[in-house]
C-alpha cells in the first residue's frame, strides 16, 4: 500500500499534471483504508473526547458553527481526493488555454491571481507559503517600476546613440 511514493526527488522534474495524477492514484488506493479507520475508530474517539469535554464544562454546550469564528475543514482522504480531481481539472485547462491559444491568451482568459494560490491551498501547501493581495500587489508594483525603468534606460540608450550620430566627429570642421 506504501510501497509507491508519490515522487522522489531524484527522479527528473514532473509536470503538475503528472503529480496530480500520482496523487489522485496515491489517494484512491488508500481513500478506503483510511476512510474505514475515519469512520470506525477516529470518529469516535472524537466523539467521546467532545462529550468529556462537555462533561467536565471545558466546551459550551451551544457551539454555533457559522463558518465566521469556527471553520470546519474537511480533510478526510475522499476530500483530498476529490481536491487533487480539481486540481487536475484545473491544471489541464491551463495547459489547453497555454497549448491552443498561448500564455497571452491564457493572462487574459485565466484569473492567475485567484486560480494559482488556489491551486496551492488544494494540494496542502502552508499558507505561509502562498503569496497574499498584498504580496501581489507589491510584486506587481515592483515589476511595473523594473519594466519602467527597462524602457527609460532603451530610450535613452537610442536616444544617445541618434544624438551621436547626428554630430559631426570631433575635429571636423562645422
Amino acid at each position: 500500500m506504501f510501497d509507491e511514493p508519490l515522487y522522489s526527488q531524484s527522479d527528473a522534474v514532473r509536470s503538475p499534471t503528472e503529480i496530480a495524477d500520482r496523487r489522485a492514484v496515491h489517494n484512491r488506493d488508500l481513500g478506503g483504508v483510511f476512510g474505514r479507520q475515519t469512520m470506525e475508530t477516529v470518529r469516535p474517539i472524537v466523539q467521546r473526547a467532545i462529550e468529556i469535554l462537555f462533561d467536565a464544562g471545558q466546551l459550551p454546550r451551544d457551539v454555533n458553527i457559522d463558518q465566521l469564528l469556527y471553520k470546519i475543514k474537511i480533510v478526510s482522504p475522499m476530500a483530498d481526493q476529490m481536491q487533487a480531481l480539481e486540481v487536475k481539472a484545473t491544471v489541464d485547462w491551463l495547459s489547453m488555454i497555454g497549448q491552443m491559444a498561448g500564455q497571452e491568451a491564457m493572462m487574459l482568459a485565466v484569473r492567475l491571481e485567484k486560480t494559482l494560490p488556489d491551486i496551492g491551498r488544494k494540494m496542502g501547501v502552508p499558507e505561509q507559503y502562498i503569496a497574499t493581495k498584498e504580496d501581489m500587489k507589491q510584486i506587481t508594483q515592483l515589476v511595473a517600476q523594473m519594466l519602467a525603468a527597462q524602457q527609460q534606460a532603451q530610450q535613452a540608450e537610442q536616444g544617445g546613440g541618434q544624438q551621436q550620430a547626428e554630430a559631426p566627429p570631433p575635429g571636423l570642421p562645422v
